[in-house]
């Protein structure tokens, strides 16, 4: 340690923490990799004793909860948290202000720089209050991460997809990297089912980490209609879940579950309400005794239902709970078909496809005896971004706007998928929902990527397409074509079918657009440890999503062999991102599953 006005951190650094907070320990064990990563050596982290680096919590702190302090002095460290989970943000701060470790750095494939020594000048560094009380990533449609790594175990489900539990170690990568953000709360998997061990352990980590769980809304009370039926199957008895006619059954699983739920999470339990179909689909799809003139009355009931056993399991006074607005719930809601119970939050949804808030944000009014927030998309399954970004940060600022001038702050989530592919929106989601939209944009991307990144950005965004109806075109667009096409027989009529959607001279434009985006960029300005970042995430992204472009354009002009070429192109060029650590990336690609839309595209290429 160095005798001057400065803190010189060099070799072997210690972290004190006397603590038996769990959260606050796997981030002081993140911390000392930190120091590994940037130093060369892992720090310890020693109860007592000279350290370093001192953890506290400061219950004096002001700033409200999740309040953090940062400060540093020529002999060391000290980080304070009012809360546990003030103290983790203020690790990490840490980790990020003073040791230059990026949130994101496992997902951007880049370990921080090393250094030999870093010489910090004295300075305090403090928290500001978050504008939005939870903010949140929804782990959905990840069919990557499930076939990707060690599998923790098998999930019981009657669905095409989701077979395999995703990798343990790849779980707590998602949840350390939304805490580096400074995010509170995970869905951390598509029709998660606590009643099997694997995916109860998905929660529990979660919880261990310090973040806030809840649920999908295809899964109020943690029970989707899989759920259900395994429920019922484990007692030797075969149900379908019919809320009109079986009430009881259903109140039985959703007591269950909730029972489950609160004694995995505790208090960091943020109740779901609410009741879909199968599959995510409206609940009449499944229950032939509720219509969807109907839907608005049972769906009501069934909220009063789960509150009542809500508040049988949760002592907590105010129990926080939710219902999400999606699809049917938008439209009920806007039509005043819902009642539901007081204090409860109101999430509304964009709109998946467009990514733009639906009528209901515009139309219903806010009642004083409810919470508002909102459910977003920078990755949505099928017509959106899913295997390709997709989102300008521009248009995420732009809806938190929206929902700050209603005062909709107390709830973000947003749906990332498989994480990798939608790093931007997932940092600019969290980042905005902490700071508020009216900080300026530019500090957001600076912390994202360096400023010599950016023309990359606004360019890929530019390039991207927008169809007649004012939806942009994205990846999964292009499966929705290629569906649509492989789904008929006369050439005429197959053709006829895609131009009827999509222009082919506007979608090969834009093609050219996206290919030009990597052709004349120059990566001599970009700083040499972030080009191979920047080459994958906006030149290889932006050809990828080209050569589909243009596998959807000869597909409206019935050229399927051309249409083979562009689908064969795409694949060569994402195979790089397969390949190092992000080796068998793409074995989950069971959504879009462009490996089997190429050989049935053979097949109508060879006239078969």
């Amino acid at each position: 340690m160095a005798a001057t006005s400065a803190l010189l951190l060099a070799g072997l650094l210690r972290i004190a923490w006397a603590g038996d907070t769990p959260c606050v320990a796997l981030a002081a064990g993140d911390l000392s990799a930190d120091c590994a990563r940037v130093l060369g050596t892992p720090a310890q982290v020693v109860r007592t004793g000279p350290a370093e680096i001192s953890l506290a919590l400061d219950p004096t702190l002001s700033g409200g909860p999740e309040a953090w302090r940062v400060e540093v002095v020529p002999g060391g460290v000290r980080i304070a948290g009012r809360d546990p989970l003030g103290l983790v943000y203020g690790i990490y701060a840490f980790s990020e202000r003073c040791l230059g470790v990026d949130p994101l750095w496992f997902w951007k494939g880049m370990p921080p720089e090393r250094r030999a020594r870093i010489e910090l000048a004295p300075q305090t560094l403090a928290s500001t209050p978050a504008k939005f009380r939870y903010r949140g990533w929804f782990i959905n449609d990840e069919d990557l991460l499930t076939e990707f790594g060690t599998s923790a175990g098998p999930r019981h489900i009657d669905y095409p997809f989701y077979s395999r539990v995703i990798d343990l170690a790849m779980a707590e990568r998602i949840y350390e990297a939304l805490l580096r953000l400074g995010g509170t709360l995970v869905i951390p998997a598509s029709f998660v089912d606590v009643m099997n061990p694997p995916e109860a352990e998905l929660v529990r980590r979660a919880v261990a980490r310090g973040l806030y769980v809840t649920q999908h809304h295809v899964e109020p009370m943690g029970v989707s209609h899989f759920g259900f039926e395994n429920y019922w199957r484990a007692r030797g008895q075969k149900k379908d879940f019919r809320y009109a006619t079986e009430p009881d059954a259903v109140r039985e699983v959703w007591r269950a579950y909730a029972a489950k739920w609160r004694d995995l999470g505790g208090d960091q339990v943020v109740w779901q309400l609410g009741m879909r179909g199968r599959g995510d689909r409206p609940i009449w799809n499944n229950d032939e005794a509720i219509t969807p003139e109907t839907a608005g009355d049972f769906i009501s009931r069934a909220m009063g239902d789960q509150w009542q056993i809500v508040r049988s399991v949760d002592p907590r006074p105010e129990p926080p709970a939710t219902t999400t607005l999606w699809a049917e719930g938008a439209e009920l809601m806007a039509g005043g078909k819902l009642k539901l119970p007081p204090g409860i939050t109101v999430v509304f949804s964009d709109l998946g496809a467009s990514q733009e808030l639906q009528r209901d944000f515009h139309t219903s009014p806010r009642l004083p005896h409810y919470r508002y927030g909102v459910y977003y998309h920078v990755a949505y399954w099928v017509r959106g971004p899913h295997l390709v970004q997709g989102v300008a940060p521009e248009r995420i600022v732009g809806i938190f706007k929206q929902l700050e001038a209603r005062g909709d702050t107390h709830y973000a989530i947003v749906n990332v998928s498989n994480v990798r592919e939608h790093v931007l929106g997932a940092h600019t989601f969290i980042r905005t929902a902490w700071h508020g939209a009216q900080r300026p944009l530019v500090q957001t991307l600076d912390e994202f990527a360096p400023a010599a990144t950016r023309r990359f950005m606004a360019a890929f965004h530019a390039a991207l397409v927008r169809r007649p109806d004012g939806v942009w075109l994205q990846d999964g667009d292009c499966v929705d074509a290629a569906n649509t096409y492989l789904r008929l027989k006369k050439p005429a009529e197959r053709a006829a079918a895609v131009r009827k959607i999509h222009d082919p001279v506007a979608i090969e434009a834009a093609a050219t657009r996206l290919e030009q985006v990597a052709a004349a960029g120059d990566l001599a300005a970009v700083p040499e440890r972030w080009r191979g970042w920047t080459r994958d995430y906006f030149m290889v992204q932006g050809n990828y999503l080209a050569a589909l472009y243009r596998m959807v354009a000869a597909m409206a002009r019935d050229r399927p062999a051309e249409a083979v070429r562009h689908l064969e192109r795409s694949l060569e060029i994402r195979a790089p991102l397969a390949t190092g650590q992000w080796e068998g990336w793409y074995v989950g690609d069971k959504k879009a599953n462009w490996p089997r839309a190429l050989e049935r595209l053979r097949t109508v290429a060879e006239g078969k």
